[in-house]
Protein backbone atom coordinates (compact mmCIF):
# COMPACT_ATOMS: atom_id res chain seq x y z
CA UNK A 1 0.00 0.00 0.00
CA UNK A 2 1.44 3.35 -1.03
CA UNK A 3 1.08 6.68 0.73
CA UNK A 4 -1.14 8.01 -2.05
CA UNK A 5 -3.55 5.12 -1.62
CA UNK A 6 -3.92 5.91 2.07
CA UNK A 7 -4.05 9.70 1.92
CA UNK A 8 -6.31 10.26 -1.08
CA UNK A 9 -9.80 10.74 0.33
CA UNK A 10 -12.52 8.38 -0.78
CA UNK A 11 -15.87 7.34 0.55
CA UNK A 12 -16.64 3.88 1.85
CA UNK A 13 -18.83 3.20 -1.21
CA UNK A 14 -16.29 4.17 -3.89
CA UNK A 15 -13.04 3.18 -2.22
CA UNK A 16 -11.43 -0.06 -3.31
CA UNK A 17 -9.51 -0.29 -0.03
CA UNK A 18 -11.68 -0.17 3.08
CA UNK A 19 -8.66 0.27 5.37
CA UNK A 20 -8.25 3.75 3.91
CA UNK A 21 -11.72 4.71 5.13
CA UNK A 22 -11.02 3.14 8.51
CA UNK A 23 -7.75 5.06 8.81
CA UNK A 24 -9.43 8.35 7.87
CA UNK A 25 -12.28 7.76 10.28
CA UNK A 26 -9.97 6.94 13.16
CA UNK A 27 -7.85 10.02 12.40
CA UNK A 28 -11.00 12.15 12.54
CA UNK A 29 -12.00 10.67 15.89
CA UNK A 30 -8.53 11.32 17.33
CA UNK A 31 -8.53 14.92 16.04
CA UNK A 32 -12.02 15.52 17.44
CA UNK A 33 -10.85 14.24 20.83
CA UNK A 34 -8.04 16.80 20.95
CA UNK A 35 -10.29 19.66 19.83
CA UNK A 36 -12.95 18.80 22.40
CA UNK A 37 -10.27 18.55 25.07
CA UNK A 38 -9.13 22.11 24.34
CA UNK A 39 -12.72 23.38 24.44
CA UNK A 40 -13.30 21.66 27.80
CA UNK A 41 -10.10 23.16 29.23
CA UNK A 42 -11.03 26.63 27.97
CA UNK A 43 -14.64 26.81 29.05
CA UNK A 44 -15.38 24.17 31.68
CA UNK A 45 -12.44 24.18 34.08
CA UNK A 46 -11.46 26.73 36.71
CA UNK A 47 -8.20 28.62 36.10
CA UNK A 48 -5.24 27.76 38.29
CA UNK A 49 -2.34 29.91 39.43
CA UNK A 50 -0.21 28.62 36.55
CA UNK A 51 -2.59 29.71 33.78
CA UNK A 52 -1.93 32.80 31.72
CA UNK A 53 -3.61 36.00 32.76
CA UNK A 54 -4.90 38.81 30.59
CA UNK A 55 -2.95 42.02 30.98
CA UNK A 56 -3.38 45.43 29.40
CA UNK A 57 -1.02 45.72 26.43
CA UNK A 58 1.73 48.31 26.49
CA UNK A 59 1.72 51.39 24.30
CA UNK A 60 4.30 49.85 21.95
CA UNK A 61 2.16 46.75 21.49
CA UNK A 62 -0.90 48.87 20.72
CA UNK A 63 1.04 50.93 18.16
CA UNK A 64 2.50 47.82 16.51
CA UNK A 65 -0.91 46.12 16.24
CA UNK A 66 -2.53 49.30 14.92
CA UNK A 67 0.20 49.75 12.28
CA UNK A 68 -0.10 46.11 11.20
CA UNK A 69 -3.88 46.38 10.95
CA UNK A 70 -3.74 49.60 8.93
CA UNK A 71 -1.13 48.15 6.54
CA UNK A 72 -3.10 44.93 6.09
CA UNK A 73 -6.28 46.82 5.24
CA UNK A 74 -4.48 49.37 3.03
CA UNK A 75 -2.60 46.73 1.04
CA UNK A 76 -5.74 44.64 0.77
CA UNK A 77 -7.75 47.53 -0.63
CA UNK A 78 -4.96 49.14 -2.71
CA UNK A 79 -2.51 46.37 -3.67
CA UNK A 80 -1.43 47.98 -6.94
CA UNK A 81 0.78 50.52 -5.17
CA UNK A 82 2.89 47.76 -3.61
CA UNK A 83 2.99 45.80 -6.86
CA UNK A 84 4.28 48.89 -8.71
CA UNK A 85 7.01 49.42 -6.10
CA UNK A 86 8.07 45.77 -6.40
CA UNK A 87 8.13 45.99 -10.19
CA UNK A 88 10.28 49.11 -10.12
CA UNK A 89 12.64 47.47 -7.63
CA UNK A 90 12.95 44.49 -9.98
CA UNK A 91 13.91 46.79 -12.86
CA UNK A 92 16.38 48.61 -10.62
CA UNK A 93 18.10 45.36 -9.58
CA UNK A 94 18.65 44.26 -13.18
Amino acid sequence: MTLAEVTVPCSAKTCSRPESSILQGSASVIAAFFYVRVIVLMYFTEPTEETASVVIPSTFTTIALTAATVMTIALGVFPQWLLDVIEQAGVFVR
